[in-house]
């Protein structure tokens, strides 16, 4: 089961926004959960496993977000670089060809929040956040000071952190 079920519970684990060793753990303790719980599972019509799985998935997911959190970590620098590139890749990336409504839930959350703020404010958080590009010449692309552009990441960062805190709340 772990062999035709692993790869796509650890695609679902890195759309949801875990870093690649976090997925690999996470994907041993949904598996743990499956040993023990498939007795209690009642499947009757397509899909409904991978549902269940999916579940799951998105229960431990939201277990290793709530472990981190208790731990301390950087806000800013590469760190917080990778882990937005990582929901930005989340959100992006379709490549099963399966529509997941996990999948429709990140989308979801990152146009309302991208909605929240005028185009050139998200403008600016993307071109200094995704593409890297710095606040100086971001700045004098997009007819904005320096520190626009610095509080425009600011303000969008904190959120979608915001944002992201409440989806694992509300679920």
């Amino acid at each position: 089961m772990a062999v035709l079920y692993g790869p796509m519970v650890y695609r679902w684990c890195r759309r949801f926004g875990l870093r690649a060793e976090d997925a690999a753990d996470t994907v041993q303790e949904v598996f743990l959960v499956v040993v023990d719980a498939i007795g209690d599972f009642r499947g009757g019509r397509k899909g409904t496993f991978r549902s269940w799985l999916r579940t799951v998935t998105r229960n431990k997911t939201h277990d290793a977000f709530r472990r981190a959190a208790g731990q301390a970590s950087a806000v800013g620098g590469s760190a917080a670089h990778e882990r937005l590139s990582q929901l930005v890749s989340a959100v992006a990336s379709s490549d099963d060809g399966a529509t997941d409504d996990g999948d429709d839930v990140w989308d979801c959350a990152v146009e309302r929040v991208r909605a929240e703020f005028p185009s050139h404010v998200w403008k600016a958080f993307w071109r200094v956040t995704i593409d890297g590009v710095a606040a100086a010449d971001a700045a004098d692309e997009l007819g904005m000071s320096v520190a626009a552009v610095y509080q425009a990441k600011s303000r969008v960062l904190r959120r979608l952190r915001q944002d992201l805190r409440d989806l694992e709340v509300g679920e």
